[in-house]
């Protein structure tokens, strides 16, 4: 565990969700998360392991983007974590301009389906898995932690044996109640509600690719 590490940066900001929980006298950091990666290497179980840790209420799931811009996209973000399954994103199109305004605020005004425009209060941070990094992010992209999501096996056979023992361990072992724990007696103090995500070497792959003549010049 070190806090200048992925995996340490990501536990810090779970933590300090997990142990702050009422968001609508304070800020919410504006750091949204995106991982990307084969599929059958764990996206999903690690969604089920906010949900089960955090609670099914404090989570939400929604299978693609398009929900982002529906009448009711503020009911994504009146919880603790928005989850976005199959992330296909442009740059430039109205669910990125949604992301950059619902990540960087925890009050909005809209018109929610079937009401009046009104403020709503948005305290949930976004979580997006797509298989691919990300072509929406912009140069000097501050609120977007980017991480590859991937795990090494010699075969398929140690992949399969891992996966069993873990979830075995999660669900028959006390693994939730283990990373609650984790998450409770974490320090989080270093968090900061304003401060731009952890550059990631993924990201700083993606960002200097948006800045490549040559990439622009294809396009």
């Amino acid at each position: 565990d070190n806090e200048e590490s992925k995996a340490g940066y990501l536990i810090r900001m779970l933590a300090y969700r997990y142990q702050h929980h009422n968001f609508r006298n304070k800020q919410k950091p504006h750091v949204a998360f995106y991982f990307y990666g084969k599929q059958g290497y764990g996206k999903g179980i690690f969604a089920d392991t906010l949900q089960a840790v955090f609670g099914e209420t404090a989570i939400t799931k929604v299978p693609d983007e398009k929900s982002l811009t529906s009448m009711s996209s503020v009911d994504i973000f009146s919880r603790t974590w928005a989850i976005v399954d199959e992330v296909n994103i442009g740059k430039g199109s109205t669910n990125y301009n949604t992301i950059k305004t619902h990540t960087g605020t925890t009050q909005t005004s809209a018109a929610r389906k079937g009401e009046h425009f009104r403020p709503w209060y948005i305290p949930a941070q976004l979580i997006m898995f797509s298989q691919k990094p990300p072509t929406f992010i912009e140069t000097g992209d501050r609120r977007f932690f980017i991480s590859k999501w991937d795990c090494t096996f010699k075969d398929e056979t140690e992949k399969e044996i891992y996966f069993n023992e873990y979830t075995k361990w999660l669900q028959d072992e006390g693994g939730y109640e283990a990373i609650a724990g984790l998450l409770q007696a974490t320090d989080a103090s270093t968090i900061s509600l304003a401060k731009h995500a952890m550059m990631t070497p993924e990201k700083r792959q993606v960002t200097t690719m948006v800045t490549d003549d040559a990439v622009t010049d294809i396009k």
